[in-house]
């Protein structure tokens, strides 16, 4: 009975099993976007060129960043988000992960860089690898690969033109800075701007769920998401000090994203077992 069963949930669960994203084919050569960090809240600072390859298949990547601080942290990594940023320069604000075939981020959701398919669209450094200083006093990088999974045509799920690159500590994921995506012409033709990003201050919204288990054992469990507001920001803002809020967003709404995931598939079983 339990060995029926168990195989019946897995059947169920595959209800929810994304496919491999796409590889791009049809981008149009020397189309492309880049997202400046120059003018956010954080220390880092510099450019992401994601440029289409001569043969449409994918976009060449270039990153040149600055400023990291290595006596904060030794590993960063960075994602393209769903939403732009904003004039208050929020990177809260930028929601999360761009991510069109619902991969999910919960702690299940690994990233393997042999897997790129598999991974979250915008999880640039988990297809790629993460940026890291080991025995390394210099704090800048540059980086050159292919991006085989995003597209520059409007129209198509994969494209990220409207959308905004976060660099994040790799240990807590807080958020370093941000910059919004720009079309490449704009920047050759000198008329790309940067946003400007003042000093605001005012409070996030945090939203909990609580989740009921049945069941020999069983017990509740309560997720605690921010929901991204505004949140004071100065410049050369770093991980210590302040309230906090900032460090843990990202980690609680994947945690809830995870809690959700289990809750949909658990349901899945169940109807498809009756």
């Amino acid at each position: 009975m339990f060995s029926t069963t168990l195989t019946i949930f897995t059947l169920c669960a595959g209800i929810f099993a994304q496919q491999p994203a796409p590889i791009i084919t049809n981008n149009l050569p020397a189309t492309g976007y880049y997202a400046s960090l120059t003018s956010g809240p954080g220390s880092i600072k510099g450019d992401i060129v994601l440029e289409a390859a001569t043969d449409g298949t994918g976009m060449n990547v270039k990153i040149s960043w600055n400023g990291f601080d290595l006596a904060d942290s030794t590993e960063y990594i960075y994602h393209i988000h769903q939403f732009k940023v904003p004039e208050t320069g929020n990177c809260n604000s930028t929601g999360a992960h761009f991510d069109p075939y619902d991969v999910g981020e919960g702690p299940e959701d690994v990233c393997e860089v042999s897997r790129p398919e598999t991974c979250q669209l915008g999880d640039l450094s988990g297809k790629h690898g993460a940026i890291t200083f080991m025995n390394d006093t210099n704090p800048s990088r540059s980086l050159e690969y292919l991006e085989e999974y995003l597209s520059t045509d409007p129209n198509d799920t994969a494209f990220f033109g409207n959308l905004s690159i976060v660099v994040h500590k790799k240990d807590n994921k807080f958020r370093l800075n941000c910059g919004n995506f720009a079309p490449l012409a704009d920047r050759a033709a000198g008329t790309g701007t940067s946003p400007t990003y003042p000093n605001t201050t005012s409070t996030d919204v945090v939203a909990t769920m609580t989740v009921t288990r049945s069941g020999t054992g069983a017990a509740d469990s309560t997720s605690t998401a921010v929901v991204p507001g505004s949140t004071t920001r100065t410049t050369g803002a770093t991980s210590s000090g302040g309230s906090g809020i900032q460090q843990s967003s990202e980690a609680a709404v994947q945690k809830f994203g995870g809690h959700l995931m289990l809750l949909l598939i658990g349901l899945a079983g169940v109807v498809c077992f009756i």
